[in-house]
């Protein structure tokens, strides 16, 4: 055999003709080959019956001559160096010429062959026109034998022998003799137990005697192969059966259950041993591990205990839960505890409350650690190990120490605020002229210096006094209303009278001018000095004294007249809470106004006195029982035998008083005289009521509110609160508190509030009346006819005629005045027609803008323009503007009262409104404060009024000045507000930032019209609007202020509505700046309100 080498292209060996079987006769030259194909070319070996022919490694295997001893299953072995393929047997039958040509199940067949269960015999003459006759048992055949005529199909083993018969030449031939050995076969029955499937390899009918079938059994899902049953055992799977017979086989299965194990957190949790199913009653071990910081405390769910690790037997699906636990960790900074509802350790996810307890003199600041903010209780969420403190700070007050002028005051220690119960010394140092009169505010008397204890906010002033000294040049004297010492700032009034024969001419040294009488501000230690000169033949003089609250105009005002010269006295009250009496002097009247003939020089005086209630008891009346809130007003009563004046009045204190809470109830008896008692009239000036609405107060679906502060209501008061609702002062009303469900639903209690301390909740009081009576009190804000008279109770009252700025944008103009005071005649500064000249508008009104717009959402579609004022920018365009200047510097005043009006035409589309911006620190002179009143909608933009930091987000309102606001309604906006952003939902906007606003106001309402969610005005906390989404955690709106609403709004009159997407509501801090029970610290134009007369 060559030595073939491998190269690069070496390939396996294929056969590419097989060799093929033969039938033929003996003698004959017979060639079996193969064609194949390989690199290198292969190399050949034939077999014989299984048995490798010697010498034959040729393609071809040549027979020459055949003989019947090489009747066998050939086939031939391909090899190279790469590999070896085997070709498919080849039969060659020999038989003698003549012979049949025998097949089994369609192929030659040479010697012997094996079938299973059946095999069919084909036979074919060797002779062209031959019969065959054959025996199955290996016995001679004949011509007796059988004849074929058609396949045999035997199912037992055989000997098939033939003998062919030439019907021509009766010629005969044998073929060799072929032995078929059937192979019996048996059936295999399969089935199962449970939930599977069983299948045997092969697949098969049935199966060879002794052959082997493997059979496999697959559970299904939640089931488990356990064993076998029938003619297989064991669990092997797969499993052999031999197929000595018939067989029957069943797989058994049992079903399997879930082991879940788990935790929320804090650690992990191991299953032994680890699968994803477990047969029924099988032990499985849980084991729980915790991490850092975490405890093991227990198993929940289909376990229990604290077994760690645990057994647990499988009777059917099971879930079993570790619970970690970890620790809370408090501490606290301060004096004081925490409370918790919890013990350590604590599961993890557990929600726990938090609440701090501060010691008597502390009070709870804020959290610290892991927990942030001031919530109390607050509640954490146990997810890690947990730390944190409770910061309490010592009860501190704030002590401001101040004087008007005259002096100077010291505090002792200096530092502030100070702790709760801290003894401060105060001491007054008087100036040069002055000489210290008394304490006021949180202290009086008149020692000095004086130790307060600071138990609550103090404000303390030194009050300085100097006598006013007179002189005159020429004959005659000057009155003045006060004789002693003068407190610094008194408005004291001084009256020129001139002797007989002389007339006033004029004011010198601490006063100027040319008018008498005059009241004057005693700021100064100079002397009052008047000037008088002789009249000449035929001049007379005319003096008028003022007593009480009033003034007098004189008609024609000279200071010297002609003999017989006619002049008109004209009396007005300084409001309608003082009433003119008359004339006296040298004049008896009490006709108002007074013709006066100068026949000679005269001296009048005009009377005034403060307005009375007059009550007549005649002796047929047994008592008279007078009650009133005492609280609500000033009150004096006076007794006579008849009626006398004023002056002569006793004091209070006759008949019978009995006080219920706040409540004075005076009985007075009859007498057989008659008795006359007055009541005076007293007013409130109305930024000291926390909340005071003309009608109907609701506090329907309120936040949690606190009021400290008086509350008032001209209707009635609804407290139908779902949260907390505390008032801490007196709660009056002219109707009656009650709890209904104004906001809709019922609520579920029924209860007028908390009052706490000693306040009181009266029901059916007087009616507290603005000057101006209870109806169209919008008038005050708005724009007043040209012709009417400003010193008429509602001239008096409007803010228009009260402002020293007003600012009137039109359509087409802006237009500025200035003015002194309600009767002064205003000043047109500047007319701007900003749609030809806006360089011009900017450079006259540095502070405004008139082109800002954003949707108004709680208006519908509308689109809002706005004037838009930049108060930083407007105090420095007062500062700054000559024409202002020059106005104000001769009054002395500060122009500390602005009116804007935005009377552009509205639509149906379109809203105009002010907007005021950077007014952190508002215009103000000293403490004399800032108020901006419009007749349209008003928007405050970012912090108002907080110049300091520590004014931000509380209830500290030092260094703040007195500040209101007057509108139609009010709404804020925090520093967040965008107006590209505000034409979608409040979502488009980003969240809104917490903001303080320390500002009175008196704004309109949407009036509630039914009890539902959207007919109601949404209660007292919606008062200030919203726009905004203030949900986010620790945003807070802070309002330090007092809540007048006195009118219906006119402009902006889209209702409340809840649910909306008009806003998202803040956290409220809403208190009532306990300053502004101090008259000092009310804003400039504060309106006030009065007991009626009936």
């Amino acid at each position: 055999m060559a030595t073939r080498q491998a190269s690069a292209t070496n390939s396996f060996p294929q056969i590419v003709q097989q060799p093929l079987s033969q039938a033929v006769e003996v003698g004959n030259t017979v060639t079996l080959d193969v064609t194949a194909t390989g690199s290198p070319t292969p190399y050949f070996q034939w077999f014989k019956n299984n048995a490798a022919i010697s010498n034959a490694t040729e393609a071809t295997l040549n027979f020459n001559p055949v003989l019947e001893s090489d009747a066998a299953d050939y086939f031939v072995m391909v090899s190279n160096i790469v590999g070896t393929v085997i070709s498919s047997n080849a039969v060659l039958a020999v038989r003698p010429p003549g012979a049949p040509i025998i097949s089994v199940n369609g192929h030659l067949v040479a010697g012997s062959v094996s079938k299973v269960g059946s095999a069919t015999i084909t036979m074919a003459s060797g002779y062209s026109n031959g019969v065959i006759y054959y025996t199955l048992d290996g016995s001679t055949p004949d011509f007796g034998s059988a004849l074929y005529t058609a396949p045999i199909v035997v199912s037992n083993s055989v000997v098939v022998r033939s003998l062919g018969l030439n019907v021509d030449t009766f010629d005969a031939a044998e073929a060799p003799a072929v032995a078929i050995a059937i192979i019996p076969t048996y059936p295999l029955s399969l089935g199962f137990i449970g939930h599977g499937t069983v299948v045997a390899d092969p697949v098969s009918a049935s199966y060879a005697s002794n052959s082997v079938a493997s059979v496999t059994a697959t559970p299904d899902f939640g089931w488990a192969f356990d064993h076998w049953s029938g003619n297989a055992t064991g669990n092997a799977n797969p499993v052999n059966v031999t197929m000595s017979g018939p067989q029957s086989v069943q797989a058994v299965f049992v079903q399997l259950y879930p082991v879940l194990a788990s935790t929320a957190g804090g650690g992990s949790v191991i299953v032994s041993p680890t699968q994803a199913l477990y047969s029924s009653n099988s032990v499985v071990s849980v084991s729980a591990t915790a991490s850092n910081d975490w405890t093991f405390m227990q198993w929940q769910g289909d376990a229990s205990g604290t077994n760690n690790p645990l057994n647990i037997t499988v009777g059917g699906p099971k879930s079993v839960s570790a619970v970690f636990g970890t620790t809370m960790i408090t501490s606290v900074i301060g004096s004081g505890a925490i409370q918790m509802n919890a013990t350590n350790p604590i599961a993890y996810g557990m929600v726990v409350s938090l609440t701090a307890t501060p010691d008597s003199g502390w009070l709870f600041d804020h959290w610290a650690g892991d927990v942030s903010g001031s919530d109390n209780p607050v509640s954490v969420t146990m997810n890690g190990l947990r730390s944190v403190q409770a910061v309490f700070v010592q009860v501190v007050y704030p002590l401001t120490a101040s004087t008007a002028g005259g002096g100077s005051v010291d505090v002792s220690p200096v530092q502030g605020p100070y702790p709760s119960g801290s003894i401060v010394s105060v001491s007054a140092t008087a100036s040069n002229g002055w000489t210290f009169l008394q304490w006021q505010g949180d202290a009086s008397g008149t020692n000095n210096p004086l130790s307060l204890i600071v138990d609550g906010p103090k404000s303390v002033s030194a009050v300085f006094g100097t006598l006013v000294g007179t002189g005159v040049i020429g004959s005659g004297l000057i009155e003045l209303n006060a004789t002693n010492l003068v407190a610094y700032g008194t408005v004291t009034r001084a009256t020129a009278v001139p002797n007989y024969g002389s007339y006033f001419v004029q004011w010198g040294s601490a006063l100027s001018g040319t008018n008498s009488p005059v009241d004057f501000a005693v700021v100064s230690t100079n002397p009052v000095r008047a000037v008088f000169a002789t009249l000449q033949p035929g001049q007379v003089a005319l003096s008028v004294r003022i007593i009480g609250a009033g003034s007098v105009n004189v008609t024609p005002h000279q200071q010297v007249y002609a003999v017989g010269d006619h002049v008109t006295l004209t009396a007005t009250a300084q409001d309608t809470a003082t009433q003119f009496n008359g004339w006296s002097g040298d004049a008896e009247s009490e006709t108002n106004s007074l013709v006066l003939t100068l026949d000679t020089s005269k001296v009048v005086n005009a009377n005034f006195s403060p307005v009375e209630i007059r009550l007549h008891i005649t002796q047929q009346d047994s008592m008279v029982q007078l009650s009133w809130p005492a609280s609500l007003f000033y009150y004096s009563l006076q007794t006579a035998t008849s009626l006398l004046p004023a002056s002569v009045w006793t004091a209070p204190g006759f008949g019978t008083q009995t006080t219920v809470g706040n409540m004075v109830f005076i009985t007075v008896p009859a007498t057989n005289a008659q008795q006359f008692f007055r009541l005076r009239r007293a007013t409130i000036p109305i930024f000291q009521f926390a909340i005071f609405y003309n009608g109907l107060l609701e506090f329907s679906t309120a936040a949690t509110m606190t009021v400290r502060g008086r509350v008032h209501a001209n209707g009635s008061i609804y407290t139908g609160s779902g949260s907390p609702l505390t008032f801490m002062d007196t709660v009056t009303t002219a109707g009656t508190i009650s709890s209904p469900a104004n906001g809709g639903g019922t609520p579920p209690w029924s209860y007028t509030g908390n009052y706490l301390g000693d306040p009181q909740s009266i029901t059916n009081t007087p009616t507290l009346r603005p000057l101006v009576g209870t109806n169209n009190l919008h008038a005050i804000i708005d724009i007043p006819p040209a012709d009417e008279d400003v010193t008429s109770p509602l001239g008096q009252q409007r803010y228009y005629n009260k402002a020293h700025v007003v600012m009137l944008v039109s359509n087409d103009t802006v237009t500025a005045m200035i003015k002194n005071d309600p009767t002064d005649t205003p000043i047109t500064i500047n007319v701007i027609t900003f749609g030809t000249n806006s360089a011009s508008l900017r450079t006259n009104f540095p502070f405004l803008s008139i082109t800002n717009r954003f949707n108004e959402r709680r208006e519908g579609t509308k689109t809002n323009f706005l004037t838009q004022i930049n108060i930083n920018l407007y105090n420095r365009w007062l500062l700054t503007n000559s024409s202002i200047a020059t106005k104000f510097a001769t009054s002395g005043k500060y122009p500390n009262i602005a009116y804007v009006a935005d009377n552009r035409t509205p639509s149906s589309t379109v809203l105009y409104s002010v907007r005021l911006t950077n007014g952190v620190a508002i215009p103000t002179n000293g403490t004399t404060g800032f108020t901006l009143a419009t007749p349209n909608p008003l928007y405050v933009w970012d912090n108002y009024n907080c110049p300091i930091s520590a004014n931000l987000g509380t209830t500290n309102t030092a260094g703040t000045q007195p500040a209101s606001f007057a509108c139609d309604a009010f709404t804020v906006l925090s520093r967040n507000w965008s107006d590209s952003a505000s034409y979608g939902s409040y979502g488009s906007q980003a969240n809104a930032i917490s903001t303080t606003v320390n500002a009175c106001m008196i704004t309109g309402v949407v009036p509630s019209t039914g009890i539902t969610t959207s007919t109601f005005s949404g209660g007292v906390h919606n008062l200030p609007r919203l726009l905004e989404n203030w949900s986010s955690s620790g945003v807070t709106l802070t309002l330090n202020t007092s809540i007048v609403c006195l009118f219906n709004s006119t402009v902006a009159t889209n209702k409340f509505i809840w649910p909306g997407t008009t806003y998202n509501p803040p956290s409220r801090n809403f208190n009532f700046d306990n300053r502004l029970t101090s008259a000092t610290r009310l804003p400039p134009g504060t309106p006030v309100v009065g007991v009626s007369d009936n």
